[in-house]
């Protein structure tokens, strides 16, 4: 991707606000006014690499120089000549794409404290991740499926929701020594975290929920389909987590 454009200096982010719009079926015609006076292109989802570096080259042409692409299911590239330009560029391309954000209701705290004293699982740091449990919108887009492919490294999982307060407690109870799931959502309640959960993964499940929080209800979204989702957890997947968990630990991430 980065040696097909012409620019200097290229930015590429999998920003909150980039990939709320990047996951919806009707992200182009919701950007065309929002992004109006900047030389865009909207790019359809398709593996990074090869894939997506020829997309991009078909959205090139002699006569412009795109400097913003939407990576549908992905995020979001911006290109200049300078660092100084590139990094305006992307300040202002986040602050058109900002969109207001859902505030859940409140967790069942007594009720999370309990199940965790007797289990090995434990409240996250971030409570804002409890809206996957309290939030109808939220649940529902999450037992939808895949929308982007960070979600599908670091947090998916075929079975991560407790639907009862007694399932959650027997539940977690039983598997007090199984961390290889890094949350469970108890239905209506909020959520519970592994011990062993790692930065990076509290730091995507943070992200995730943000990305929830700004998809309303009548939104349409595009899920991921089977086939895409085994082909990047099939190629240099585990490459990729082992890089990012390397890393410090990320900024915290705002409301």
């Amino acid at each position: 991707m980065h040696a097909v454009l012409p620019h200097r200096v290229v930015i590429h982010v999998h920003s909150v606000s980039a990939i709320a719009w990047a996951v919806r079926s009707d992200g182009p015609a919701q950007l065309k006014e929002r992004l109006a006076g900047l030389d865009w292109r909207w790019v359809p989802y398709v593996p990074s690499g090869l894939p997506l570096a020829r997309e991009i080259e078909k959205r090139l042409s002699p006569s412009g120089r795109p400097t913003v692409f939407v990576l549908a299911n992905h995020g979001l590239v911006v290109c200049g000549d300078t660092c100084d330009i590139s990094e305006a560029l992307l300040h202002e391309v986040e602050t058109r794409l900002a969109m207001p954000s859902r505030r859940p209701p409140e967790p069942d705290f007594a009720l999370l404290a309990a199940i965790a004293a007797r289990s090995s699982w434990r409240m996250p740091t971030d409570s804002a991740v409890h809206g996957l449990g309290t939030d109808a919108v939220c649940r529902r887009l999450h037992a939808g499926g895949v929308l982007y492919p960070c979600q599908a490294m670091f947090l998916e999982s075929e079975k991560t929701v407790f639907r009862s307060h007694t399932a959650a407690s027997n539940g977690l109870r039983r598997n007090r020594r199984d961390n290889s799931l890094p949350f469970w959502i108890i239905d209506g309640s909020g959520v519970l975290v592994s011990e062993s959960i790692s930065r990076t993964e509290s730091a995507m499940l943070s992200a995730f929920v943000q990305i929830l929080r700004r998809l309303d209800q009548t939104a349409p979204v595009r899920y991921l389909t089977k086939c895409e989702i085994e082909n990047f957890l099939s190629y240099g997947s585990q490459r990729y987590r082992a890089l990012a968990e390397a890393n410090h630990a990320p900024a915290a991430i705002s409301a």
